[in-house]
C-alpha cells in the first residue's frame, strides 16, 4: 500500500482524472492519457511519466494532498458564505482561520 491508503499501481496512478471521451494511451501536447486501477482516465505530463518506485509514490501522494487541500478550501469558502449570510463579521471569520478580518474579506468576499 502507498501512503494515504492507496494501492501501489505505479506511475499509472499519477495524474488528474480525465474527462469523458479520453483515450488511454493517447499522447498529445506532452501529456499522456492513462487508465488507472480504478478505471478512470488520468493525465500524466512528461515530467511524471518516467517516475518509478518511491518517487512515483511520493508524487502521487503530493497530488492527492493537493486535491484534498482544494476540497477543504472549497468547503471553507462555502462555510464563509453561510456565516456571512448569518451575519457573522469578517473579523470573527478572520480570527477563526488565523488571519485578520480584512484579509478574510479580501479572500472570500463575492
Amino acid at each position: 500500500m502507498a501512503r494515504g491508503g492507496k494501492r501501489d499501481g505505479g506511475p499509472a496512478d499519477l495524474g488528474m482524472p480525465g474527462g469523458e471521451g479520453t483515450d488511454p494511451g493517447e499522447v498529445a501536447d506532452g501529456v499522456e492519457i492513462r487508465r488507472g486501477d480504478d478505471g478512470g482516465a488520468y493525465l500524466a505530463p512528461r515530467s511524471v511519466r518516467g517516475l518509478r518506485g518511491e518517487a512515483a509514490l511520493r508524487v502521487g501522494e503530493l497530488q492527492r494532498l493537493a486535491l484534498d487541500r482544494q476540497r477543504v478550501e472549497d468547503a471553507i469558502g462555502e462555510l464563509v458564505g453561510e456565516l456571512r449570510t448569518l451575519g457573522v463579521s469578517w473579523s470573527a471569520i478572520g480570527w477563526s482561520v488565523g488571519t485578520t478580518g480584512e484579509a478574510a474579506r479580501q479572500r472570500w468576499a463575492p
